[in-house]
């Protein structure tokens, strides 16, 4: 029987892989996640998995081109999924959604 915490706050898992085609730059803010920038080459994808109890937002910035770079929320409760799927390409950060459809999600610069 699953414990009060895995009923309530189920495991997350975060993917996001690059599907550009050339090398992108991301920097997450997941714990164990490197402190600098990490390159993805085309294909390469990187997972995370994570229990959020309090305040359940996880970052991601993303690198793509001089003219498309940018932060974006890669987990929150408004996505609605425990296995969150991303993916990286020319144009922007797209997610796999609760509808299985491809969303873009604008890229917050600072």
């Amino acid at each position: 029987m699953a414990s009060f915490v895995e009923t309530f706050f189920p495991r997350v898992t975060v993917t996001i892989q690059n599907e550009a085609g050339h090398k992108v730059y991301l920097k997450c803010g997941f714990e164990g996640s490197k402190q600098e920038l990490e390159r993805l080459e085309p294909g390469d994808k990187r997972s995370w998995s994570l229990r959020e109890i309090l305040f359940p937002l996880r970052w991601c910035y993303v690198h793509i081109n001089n003219d498309n770079r940018g932060a974006f929320w890669a987990f929150n409760v408004q996505l609605q999924c425990t296995d969150c799927v991303w993916k990286i390409t020319e144009d922007g950060a797209y997610h796999f959604n609760v509808e299985n459809k491809w969303v873009k999600y604008q890229l917050f610069r600072g």
